[in-house]
């Protein structure tokens, strides 16, 4: 766009702009002369009080303050019993004296003309620093008398208490109830007459005979040895009047310092007045000048203003109504030329759109890379999911085919320690790569209609088995259908059907739904050990765990899966508790009208029974195919059928076995197959072509080691299990086909 250039006008236009410029000017730097007057003025007072009265003040309040804290710290020494209560007070009220010293200085070093009232200061701060010196040197003496007194008293004890029995009425057993009296005197009259008192017994004493003379001797070292109990307790009583003498001079010259500093404040306080009022007239004087100039200072600015504004505004019109555009993103040409202020105006709105699209092709690449690395993670969480399952699968089936075996008790006892170790591996393992796949974001909910009910029977008949005794396990009656992922929603149940029974050992489990308006609560509540209310959201953290000590105790993962799916799915997550009574916790949900899909849920199969003895010999003469790419699954996998009665079939493949089966010529019964063979072939490919080979749709079971189960939706009519796989779930699946 073209910038329109400054029309002035005729000359008298120009005269006239020329005159008002030339006026505003000369009224501007008068103003500005007066202003500098006034501000020299203000300038020099300021620096005044902020430079030497406020800081003579404020030293002199914190001398003040702190002469009153060392007064206030003074019954702290006094009161020590101990030489370590005595040297902590000592040196604390030494930090304060310090710091008094200080601030005394800062006082002492300023330009300050009450010197009269300085030195005043100065020495009542030296009596103070001698007369604490002092106090702390009786309190010193006071505790020294104060532990030879204890000591002795300890002494008079032993000898009291081993004093012979029978002579109670013996002038030394005066002796001792005189020594007893010293020690509890206030005065020192009181203490003296106790003194003469057992003086008389003790010399009563020696005329008559002495039962124990080791005793006795010791009773006249506790009152007339070198360190006796009388002259401990003169010490200490005379320590604490001299104590109480020196605390009243102590406060006397505290309250003369505190008198002093307050003197000088109220000096400074009234310089301060006056330097204010000062200012203020000034000021007022000034601000009248000002104010006239000020307003001629106006005029002249808005003439040149009015004709100014006409010359840029329709530039700055034209440069907003281009922003805008460019605010769409839509790509517009800004006239850059000129060198004023809206043309540099203009080529830094030039640079904006500039550095816009360079942020705009740098965010487009951020985000490619940033699919490119979330397309990596999703690969490598795959590959580790199958890479870790497949010895993991085989040793479970080496350990439950070992178990099979015929073994000594202690062989046995470990190799059930082993199997109970290879299930709590395999369930880390889920749970694991459970987490890291929704950390990942490679789960993709599929919503769709839910019925609870179903869902509900089937984890029901699921943890029947597992119920502890004497635990109830009841289910309450559920016929809503909500708007969920049925697999994700099984899931979130079945872990917290889990914790509640891992950790009910009495009482009972209870599961079932409560319709709220148009959401659905899935609630589960348990007589467990209940969760503290400062930890109820911390709990749905990764590995963590309230108690370990309770029996199986999990990993600590289960209620952070819960919480991540919860919150992919849109679910809220409730929980009540009491602890030592138990807990609630309940999964809140949409209600839906819409009717549920029928068919088989291919991520779970028919509960199973434990395994027991040779419980397994059902299976005798079944014929099985296997196919896995993995020589150790195959082998486990033969090892644990074999032992079970089965007679078995391995291959690496379709062809592989249809050939097997020929040379055979077997018909199979059941065939378990790996979802993932070599070459590219896949295992419910492998199975549709055993069934075309033979002619009959035989049973099969699908075992994956996939990082999910959502990518095998489409395998509807072949069970799908997830490696490892509990050899109870596949003599299950053998004993069904």
């Amino acid at each position: 766009m073209a910038f329109k250039r400054l029309d002035v006008g005729s000359l008298d236009v120009r005269t006239r702009l020329s005159l008002g410029f030339v006026a505003a000017v000369a009224f501007t730097v008068v103003a500005c002369v007066l202003a500098i007057a006034a501000l020299h003025h203000l300038r020099a007072v300021l620096e005044a009080v902020t430079d030497h009265h406020l800081p003579t003040i404020i030293a002199a309040y914190e001398l003040a303050q702190q002469s009153k804290a060392t007064v206030a710290s003074a019954p702290n020494l006094v009161v020590s019993n101990t030489e370590g209560q005595r040297q902590t007070a000592y040196y604390r009220i030494r930090d304060q004296f310090a710091h008094s010293g200080e601030l005394l200085r800062r006082l002492q070093e300023g330009d300050t003309p009450e010197d009269g009232v300085l030195g005043q200061i100065a020495g009542e701060h030296v009596h103070i620093n001698a007369t604490f010196e002092k106090l702390n040197e009786a309190v010193e003496q006071r505790i020294h008398h104060h532990r030879r007194e204890e000591t002795l008293l300890r002494e008079f004890v032993e000898v009291r208490r081993a004093w012979p029995h029978g002579f109670e009425s013996l002038p030394a057993n005066s002796a001792l109830d005189f020594l007893a009296i010293s020690s509890a005197t206030t005065t020192i009259p009181d203490l003296e007459e106790a003194r003469a008192h057992y003086t008389k017994a003790l010399a009563a004493a020696h005329t008559l005979p002495v039962p124990d003379k080791i005793m006795f001797k010791r009773l006249t070292a506790l009152g007339q040895g070198e360190h006796n109990l009388f002259a401990a307790r003169e010490g200490e009583l005379r320590a604490n009047e001299r104590i109480d003498g020196l605390l009243t001079v102590y406060a006397r010259l505290s309250d003369r310092l505190v008198a002093a500093v307050n003197a000088l404040i109220v000096h400074r306080r009234e310089a301060i007045i006056q330097a204010n009022a000062d200012s203020h007239a000034l000021v007022r004087l000034q601000t009248g000048l000002l104010t006239i100039l000020s307003v001629l200072c106006i005029a002249g600015g808005v003439l040149i203003a009015v004709h100014v504004s006409r010359t840029i505004i329709s530039r700055l019109l034209r440069l907003h109504a281009l922003m805008g555009i460019a605010a769409t993103g839509r790509n517009v040409s800004i006239d850059c030329e000129g060198s004023d202020e809206i043309a540099r105006m203009a080529r830094a709105v030039e640079g904006f759109i500039a550095a816009r699209d360079q942020a705009e092709n740098a965010l487009r690449a951020a985000k490619e890379e940033a699919e490119n690395a979330n397309q990596a993670k999703s690969r490598f969480l795959a590959a580790a999911s199958h890479d870790l399952r497949q010895p993991l699968q085989a040793l479970g089936l080496f350990v439950t085919a070992l178990l099979d075996l015929r073994l000594e008790d202690d062989v046995r006892a470990v190799a059930e320690r082993i199997a109970r170790a290879v299930t709590a591996l395999r369930e880390l393992l889920d749970a694991l790569l459970d987490i890291s796949k929704l950390e990942a974001g490679v789960v993709v909910p599929d919503h769709t209609a839910v019925s609870l009910a179903p869902l509900i029977d089937r984890l029901a008949a699921e943890f029947a088995p597992t119920v502890a005794a004497g635990v109830r396990f009841r289910v309450g009656p559920c016929g809503g259908v909500v708007r969920s992922d049925s697999v994700l929603l099984e899931r979130m149940v079945r872990n917290l059907l889990a914790n509640a029974l891992r950790y009910t050992v009495h009482g009972g489990v209870l599961i079932g739904c409560r319709r709220r308006g148009k959401t659905i609560r899935l609630e589960i509540w348990d007589t467990g050990l209940g969760i503290p209310e400062d930890q109820r959201q911390v709990i749905f953290r990764e590995f963590y765990q309230i108690n370990r000590a309770g029996r199986s105790a999990g990993v600590g993962l289960g209620l952070a899966i819960v919480d991540r799916t919860a919150r992919l799915l849109g679910h809220r997550i409730l929980v009540t508790s009491r602890l030592g009574r138990g807990s609630m916790f309940a999964i809140e949900m949409d209600a839906t009208g819409e009717i549920p899909a029928q068919g088989e849920d291919t991520s779970a199969v028919t509960p199973v029974r434990a395994l027991s003895g040779t419980g397994a010999r059902c299976l005798d003469g079944r014929k099985i195919v296997v196919l896995d790419d993995d020589p150790r699954i195959r082998d486990g996998v033969s090892l644990l059928l074999k032992g079970w009665g089965c007679d078995v079939v391995t291959a690496a493949s379709a062809d592989e076995a249809i050939a097997a089966l020929s040379r055979r010529e077997m018909m199979p019964e059941a065939i378990i197959a790996d979802y993932r063979l070599s070459d590219d072939e896949t295992g419910d490919r492998a199975i549709a072509a055993l069934r075309d080979a033979v002619e009959a749709p035989v049973p099969a079971l699908l075992i994956t080691g996939e990082i999910s189960l959502e990518g095998l939706r489409h395998v509807h009519d072949v069970p799908v299990l997830r490696k490892p796989v509990a050899s109870e779930r596949l003599f299950a699946f053998l004993e069904k086909a």
